[in-house]
Parts: structure tokens; C-alpha cells; sequence
């Protein structure tokens, strides 16, 4: 927790997109997925510089990148344990 109270503010636009404003005031689009069983957190920029629009756009193509290459991950992994046998 930070000195006085001050927390970090999260704002959820839905699809994994959160608004993020800590405390410093400098808000910030954050995308939040789970891949291979882990959260993970990808920041994809500054409100400033990115509008909602934007960044809903820019958070719909992380997401379908990130299906493709876990996909593709477990196509590799498969193919592998296939040769083993």
C-alpha cells in the first residue's frame, strides 16, 4: 500500500482491457490474459497516446495473437511427444 492510502486504480472496460491509474496520476491501457495456466499483464500504452477505441483494437489483436501462438505452441509440443513415441 502506498504512503497516505494511495492505491493503484483498476477499471475494467471488459475483454482482459483495464484501465490503469496509479497513483502518480499517469493513467494507462493494460491488457490481462492467462496464458499457459499463468495471469499475465501487458501494458499497451499511455491514455494520452492511445484513445478507447484504440486501445480496445490494439488489445482484440494481442488476444488473437496470443491464441495463435499458444495454439501454435501446443501444435510444436504435439508433434514432438508424436515423434517420441
Amino acid at each position: 500500500m502506498k504512503a497516505g492510502g494511495e492505491k493503484t486504480q483498476r477499471h475494467a472496460d471488459g475483454e482482459g482491457l483495464y484501465l490503469v491509474v496509479p497513483a502518480s496520476g499517469t493513467a494507462s491501457w493494460m491488457l490481462r490474459f492467462t496464458s499457459n495456466s499463468k495471469r499475465r499483464e501487458m501494458t499497451l500504452g499511455k491514455v494520452r497516446d492511445l484513445s478507447l477505441a484504440n486501445a480496445r483494437l490494439e488489445a482484440a489483436t494481442k488476444m488473437k495473437q496470443v491464441r495463435e501462438d499458444y495454439g501454435s505452441l501446443l501444435q510444436r509440443k504435439w508433434g514432438y511427444l508424436k515423434k517420441l513415441k
